[in-house]
């Protein structure tokens, strides 16, 4: 089934339900996170196995780099940014997760 995305306006949210969508169809309406990403969102990445494939060997051919002492600095200060910031949200995440499976 296809994603529809709306916003919220004045306290509201409406949408319009693709006609394929049989009447009766669940949904389930959550808030898009506004954290900043870092990296490939998982679904941004191939999701068939072809496609899964295709990106393995892309990533083999990639050839190995070395980082200079700046890089290495700023990885490392994204790497300590990506840290706190899931400390900071854990809770948020753990919860977010628990809706999900219940």
């Amino acid at each position: 089934m296809s994603v529809v995305k709306t916003a919220v306006e004045n306290g509201k949210i409406e949408l319009v339900a693709p006609k394929e969508w049989p009447e009766g169809t669940e949904v389930i309406v959550e808030p898009v996170s506004t954290a900043e990403s870092f990296g490939l969102r998982d679904e941004d990445g191939p999701t068939t196995p072809e496609g899964i494939a295709q990106h393995l060997a892309l990533m083999d051919q990639a050839e190995p780099c070395a980082l200079t002492a700046s890089e290495e600095t700023k990885w490392e200060a994204a790497r300590q940014a990506r840290g706190q910031f899931e400390k900071n949200h854990f809770d948020e995440q753990t919860e977010n997760l628990r809706r999900n499976w219940d």
